[in-house]
């Protein structure tokens, strides 16, 4: 594993692959892409849900799409059309004001030579309610005007700032909810067997505490998993979240799978726990003469509760050092 697979940022349009549930919202929208049917939807829910990650994997499927992740705080107009300007048409200064800036960016939203529309997203949960429903109450009627699919991602407070009119111009999808169990479970082993390479079965009482933790928002299940393997694999102080992870894990019914995956170096020993620290690492260096031996104790201890889940253990490298730490 040459890196945490838990990164707390939304994935990019290159990692959909690693993107879990939310089958039914990715499909409409790709639909309207694909089949040319301009359609606005509105995608809302609660921070840490997983609206980015959502908006980035339908990115990836789309032939022309961008993100608008930075809105004007201030919600001028002038501001948000020469973003979108640049962003559509290209760089150079337009004659004759903001009604040219509006026709061109009209003129270039035309379908591709597959008939796929461009996808034009917009989501920046910082910006204040109130401007944000501002602003997009002043820009409707350029955005009806354009042949394309717009997908605007909301806050829960941003969305109770649209009044009815302005909710009727989307078509509001299902809210982005906490995960169940079985999405999570998905979301755990989909990370770590991107990392590793190889199959690998998250035990089931792993997924039962890390749901009673984070109650199944996605943000806190990654954040979560980041931090615990942080801890076992570098021998990092653990913070509270952490221990009470630990603590739930040693009161839950063992259910470890026993059919771990092999890793390079042979089969897994059950009882090495979820990784080694950096007193258990050792170098594929041949020690220079004059050097004396590490003491065999200091890699033979365990560091790692045994009752812990299991992850694979592939080599960790360090990449600078040239040296494979096992």
């Amino acid at each position: 594993m040459r890196q945490n697979p838990f990164a707390l940022r939304p994935l990019r349009a290159e990692e959909g692959h690693l993107f879990v549930g939310r089958d039914a919202m990715v499909r409409r929208i790709f639909e309207a892409v694909r089949f040319g049917t301009p359609r606005h939807f509105l995608v809302k829910g609660p921070r840490g849900g997983g609206r980015t990650s959502l908006l980035g994997s339908v990115a990836g499927m789309a032939e022309t799409s961008y993100i608008h992740s930075m809105l004007p705080e201030d919600g001028c107009i002038d501001r948000f059309l020469s973003e979108m300007y640049c962003t559509l048409v290209g760089f150079d200064s337009p004659n004759g004001g903001r009604a040219s800036i509006i026709d061109q960016i009209i003129a270039s939203t035309t379908p591709s030579s597959s008939g796929q529309l461009a996808l034009l997203m917009f989501d920046d949960p910082s910006l204040a309610p109130d401007v944000f429903s501002a602003l997009f109450k002043r820009t409707q009627s350029l955005l009806r005007r354009l042949d394309a699919v717009i997908v605007v991602a909301v806050t829960d407070d941003q969305c109770a700032q649209f009044d009815e009119h302005l909710l009727d111009q989307f078509e509001v999808l299902d809210p982005v909810a906490e995960f169940d169990e079985k999405v999570v479970t998905s979301l755990v082993e989909t990370r770590i067997q991107g990392a590793t390479s190889q199959p690998w079965s998250a035990p089931k009482r792993l997924i039962a505490a890390v749901m009673e933790q984070s109650g199944g928002l996605p943000a806190k299940v990654v954040r979560l998993m980041r931090d615990y393997i942080d801890v076992r694999r570098l021998d990092r102080a653990e913070h509270a979240d952490v221990t009470e992870l630990r603590m739930r894990l040693k009161t839950l019914p063992s259910e470890v799978d026993e059919s771990m995956p092999f890793s390079p170096q042979g089969a897994m020993v059950a009882s090495a726990g979820i990784a080694t620290s950096t007193a258990e690492w050792t170098t594929t260096q041949q020690p220079s003469p004059g050097d004396s031996e590490p003491a065999a104790e200091a890699f033979e201890t365990p560091l790692v509760d045994e009752e812990l889940p299991l992850l694979p253990s592939t080599p960790w490298v360090d990449e600078q050092a040239g040296a494979e730490l096992i």
